[in-house]
């Protein structure tokens, strides 16, 4: 892989994450902090428009990611359904764990595509994104997410994992190395058998599906205003269909093996 770095994030690594499963709880959107700048400015000059002409200008759908429209696009292992923010470098994130491309916070996408070409997408049989056939692996899962690389003509990409997602960028970096200009790995693990395995409690919280028991695992208790600005970033987005089972069961497979 030419010209690569790769950075890890230090994190409470295990060998077999659980699903997470945003909530559409409201949240406190004065936690959001302020908008990007050019989120003001679009808004600035709609208003000044409203004002001089009475007609109302069409607000561009790029101001955020939660605004962006999902797209499809067809590529050699199905269909895959992504969003697509910012301009600059190409910068792909792959998401965890029983999450779709809705976990990610609208903040922390919008920051990112100040600087680059941001695009988000779902795991295969999520969403709209084409599931692959039986037995799902990690690799299988790293080449799909090469096949939009590919369909989107990104290049040499700024990759991004999270969780489970930091393995398929794993993955990816080793079968498509060509595709792969920087590599950062967030709440990841080498999968070599050494992660340190959460307790069964923290496990079951997670894998509940209750929002409280799951936010108290995910956010110390002295961090209550992290929590609801996250759930209130999260409930920026449209609504969109939980991941189903089958689906999380057939991840929690692939990342044991």
């Amino acid at each position: 892989m030419e010209d690569s770095t790769v950075q890890r994030v230090p994190n409470r690594a295990q060998p077999r994450p659980v699903p997470f499963r945003p909530a559409r709880a409201p949240g406190r959107y004065s936690d959001l902090g302020p908008p990007p700048i050019r989120v003001v400015e679009a808004f600035a000059t709609a208003a000044v428009t409203k004002a001089q002409t009475g007609q109302a200008q069409r607000m561009p759908n790029d101001l955020s990611v939660v605004s962006t429209p999902v797209r499809n696009v067809r590529t050699s292992l199905g269909t895959v359904a992504y969003r697509v923010i910012g301009t600059g470098p190409p910068l792909l994130l792959v998401t965890g764990y029983g999450a779709t491309m809705e976990a990610w916070d609208r903040r922390f996408v919008d920051a990112l595509a100040e600087r680059y070409r941001v695009v988000i997408f779902d795991n295969a049989g999520i969403g709209r994104t084409q599931a692959l056939p039986a037995p799902l692996t990690v690799d299988a899962m790293a080449n799909q997410t090469s096949a939009p690389i590919s369909a989107l003509r990104l290049g040499h990409a700024n990759v991004l994992g999270w969780s489970m997602g930091s393995i398929i960028a794993q993955a990816l970096a080793t079968l498509h190395p060509g595709q792969v200009r920087r590599l950062l790995l967030c709440a990841s693990w080498p999968g070599n058998g050494t992660a340190v395995r959460p307790s069964q409690q923290a496990i079951n919280a997670l894998n509940s599906g209750n929002q409280n028991q799951t936010m108290a695992t995910l956010f110390p208790a002295d961090q209550a205003g992290a929590r609801n600005s996250y759930l209130a970033a999260l409930s920026s987005y449209p609504a969109t269909p939980p991941v189903p089972n089958a689906v999380i069961t057939a991840q929690a497979t692939a990342v044991e093996q």
